[in-house]
């Protein structure tokens, strides 16, 4: 009896350990590569001017960050009462991305493109990893200016 158990107990040890050498990190046990990347920040409302709503006025929950692809596929985030967002874009895909007040464009984000000091509203994650916090977003001259580059934040590996 004492040997049957003993080989139960080996072979339930074994299984174990063979059993754990497929994940490959923990929450992520089936090794796929995460094809979705979370951009995140908080827009500064306090100059946004319009021709309907001035800036003491305006309630941040109006306003959703949009990004919009090539392909006309969009992605939406809501902006909370705080001003913060957090939208999730797909990897390699380039996406033209605004802020809008209801249905209108209030204007586009302006993103660093090169260190020439080139700028466009078009952000392509080339390779999803941890979320991109763009910090403060201020509205200057009609574009949302984030206050931490995104391509800073991938190495440089912006398009």
């Amino acid at each position: 009896m004492k040997i049957l158990l003993k080989r139960s107990v080996i072979i339930l040890i074994a299984a174990a350990l063979f059993g754990c050498g497929n994940a490959t990190e923990v929450g992520n046990p089936t090794g796929d590569i995460p094809t979705l990347q979370t951009i995140e920040g908080v827009i500064d409302t306090s100059n946004i001017q319009t021709k309907s709503v001035s800036n003491e006025s305006l309630d941040p929950t109006i306003l959703t960050v949009v990004a919009t692809a090539s392909g006309s596929t969009t992605r939406e985030s809501a902006v909370d009462v705080d001003g913060s967002f957090s939208i999730q874009i797909e990897a390699g895909i380039s996406y033209a991305f605004d802020v809008r007040m209801l249905y209108d464009v209030v204007g586009p984000f302006s993103f660093e493109q090169d260190d020439a000091g080139n700028r466009s509203d078009r952000l392509e994650v080339i390779e999803a990893g941890d979320p991109i916090d763009l910090g403060l977003v201020r509205y200057v001259n009609g574009e949302f200016i984030p206050e931490n580059e995104p391509r800073r934040q991938m190495g440089n590996g912006q398009n």
